[in-house]
C-alpha cells in the first residue's frame, strides 16, 4: 500500500505533523510521536521516513525527552529540512 503514498503525500503528511512542534523541541517529533500524530502503525511510519531520509527530505538530529523514569536524554528526532528558521 505504501507504494500509492507519492513523496508529496509523505512529506505533506508530515509537515501536517510538525506545524506545531516547538522550537524547543527542535522542530521535530520522534518516531513514535509520529505515530501518534499521524496515526498510522510504527512499521509504516519507519517506511515513510525511510523514504524521506534517502531522498534528502527530511534529517534525522537528536531531541531531549524524558525517558520512562523521568531522566531527561537525547533521542533520535525527525524534521522537515526547510521547516528550520535560519539562525
Amino acid at each position: 500500500m505504501l507504494s500509492e503514498v507519492t513523496r508529496g503525500d509523505l512529506v505533506a503528511a508530515v509537515h501536517a505533523a510538525l506545524e506545531n512542534v516547538a522550537a524547543e523541541d527542535g522542530y521535530a517529533l520522534t518516531a513514535n510521536e509520529l505515530t501518534d500524530a499521524l496515526d498510522v502503525g510504527k512499521k509504516k511510519v519507519w517506511e515513510m521516513l525511510g523514504q524521506l531520509v534517502r531522498a534528502g527530505t527530511v534529517e534525522c538530529i537528536k531531541v531531549r525527552r524524558m525517558n520512562i523514569t523521568g531522566v531527561p536524554q537525547r533521542v533520535a528526532g525527525y524534521r522537515v529540512k526547510n521547516t528550520v528558521p535560519p539562525e
